[in-house]
Parts: C-alpha cells; sequence; structure tokens
C-alpha cells in the first residue's frame, strides 16, 4: 500500500465519508494487520510480518480500488513499500509463494501489458478462495482517475520543472472546472454504455475532461524518457480520462 496515496484520499474522506476515513486511520495506526482469512493465513505462514497489503484496506473500506492505493515505479518510501520490499526479495528462492489475490491480478495485468510479472515463472498455481478472484480483478483492472491525486503530481511536476508555470496555471483552472462539474452529478449515478447522451451534465463533464486531457497531452519529460515513473502516471490518468472523454462522443 503506497502511503502517500492513502494520504491524499483521506483528505477526501474526511468530509465526504468520516466513518471510511476514521476506519483506514484506525487500521493504519495498528500498524497495516491483515484482516481476510488470506492474508492472515500468510501472516501465520511467515517468519516475519506481512503488513500494508492493498487487499486487507480494501476489505475494510470497499469503495477504494487496489490500482488507486497499491505501490509502483513513483512510490516513494513509506512502511507499504518496504513491506513490499521485503516479501519480494527471497522470491527467486522460494519454492512456494503465497499471494493475496490482488498481487496475482496485478501481476497478470502487468504481463497482459508487455510488461515483467511480479512473480517468477511457476509449474503450478492453487487458488484459495477463488469465487473472489472474479471481483480482484475487476477492482484491479478498473481503470479510474482522482482528480486530487492527479492535482498532487502535476503540481510535483511543476516543483520539478517537468511542467512549465504557464501550462501549470492553465491545468490548475481545468482541473477545479472538471471538479466542479462532477459536483453537479447525482452521487450515486451510473452511465450505462450507449446511454450517455441520455444525461446532460455527464456530457459536460467529457466536455472539461477532453480540455484537460489536451492539456495533458502537452507535458513532455524532462529527461525525455517516456517510461519514467513519474510521466507513466500522467500518462495512465490521461488514458482514463480518454475514455470518459471517448464515452460522451460515441
Amino acid at each position: 500500500m503506497d502511503g502517500a496515496k492513502v494520504d491524499v484520499i483521506l483528505e477526501d474522506l474526511h468530509v465526504a465519508n468520516p466513518e471510511a476515513a476514521k476506519k483506514i486511520r484506525t487500521w493504519c495506526r495498528a500498524g497495516g494487520p491483515p484482516t481476510t482469512s488470506t492474508t492472515k493465513s500468510l501472516h501465520e505462514l511467515t517468519q516475519e510480518p506481512v503488513t500494508w497489503l492493498v487487499e486487507d484496506l480494501v476489505h475494510i473500506v470497499p469503495e477504494l480500488s487496489a490500482a488507486s492505493i497499491a505501490c509502483d515505479e513513483t512510490t516513494k518510501p513509506c512502511p507499504g513499500l518496504d513491506s513490499y520490499l521485503r516479501c519480494k526479495a527471497d522470491l527467486d528462492d522460494a519454492d512456494v509463494i503465497f499471494s493475496t489475490h490482488a498481487m496475482l491480478c496485478i501481476s497478470t495485468m502487468r504481463m497482459h501489458a508487455g510488461q515483467p510479472g511480479l512473480f517468477p515463472p511457476f509449474d503450478a498455481i492453487f487458488i484459495d478462495e477463488a469465487q473472489d478472484l472474479e471481483s480482484a480483478m475487476a477492482n484491479v483492472a478498473g481503470n479510474d482517475v482522482s482528480l486530487r491525486h492527479l492535482r498532487a503530481a502535476l503540481r510535483e511536476g511543476t516543483q520539478t520543472e517537468n511542467i512549465s508555470g504557464r501550462l501549470w496555471d492553465k491545468l490548475d483552472a481545468a482541473l477545479e472546472q472538471c471538479r466542479q462539474s462532477l459536483d453537479q452529478m447525482d452521487g450515486d449515478c451510473f452511465i450505462f454504455p450507449g446511454h450517455e447522451n441520455e444525461y446532460p451534465k455527464f456530457s459536460k463533464v467529457c466536455e472539461d475532461a477532453e480540455v484537460l486531457v489536451s492539456l495533458l497531452a502537452k507535458i513532455r519529460n524532462k529527461e525525455g524518457v517516456t517510461d519514467a515513473g513519474w510521466f507513466a502516471q500522467i500518462r495512465q490518468w490521461r488514458q482514463a480520462l480518454e475514455q470518459i472523454v471517448s464515452a460522451g462522443t460515441q
């Protein structure tokens, strides 16, 4: 679990869902302990504590998506990253590897995208509580974007001079416009494919998202390495926004 991502989410939840925010803070203060039967078993079988797992926090607050809080190339030092690196260190020498559903799904998604998987090659896989695997994959494979996370990353890009001050001003204004458009929508609104244009407020969200996408497309990684962690994350969020825009224009 990426601690910085959770901190950003807590800023919103503190107002929008105080009960969920309280549950997250309680779990964090307890040291990120296991909460599911799978992770509790994993905790008991290993010699060192296995804590700060994405699956455990999603189990406490199902509204969170695994992708929104998982460690990635941009994660800075935190207890979750320490736990992840500690668990991964001995993988190549292990005869048997225990994994959460979420981590297995994340590895599968990486391989599907042509990236290295998280595990070394294996001959067989046994899935406990396989009935939960489908929902875990849906949680991991879902493409989402948090405007607050995006704003924080863009502000970081401005500080590292990956984004000019003038472009940041435009991005900041576009983000605020998107936020205002989203606030106009009903809290529990679901847009089904093929019915997007029946909801005018969603069309406005798409229009504002399109402006934001065009501005994000102007960002160039300072080092010129398109797969650098920060730039790759911005690109992923831009692609998620492009899907929204596409849905509203079909």
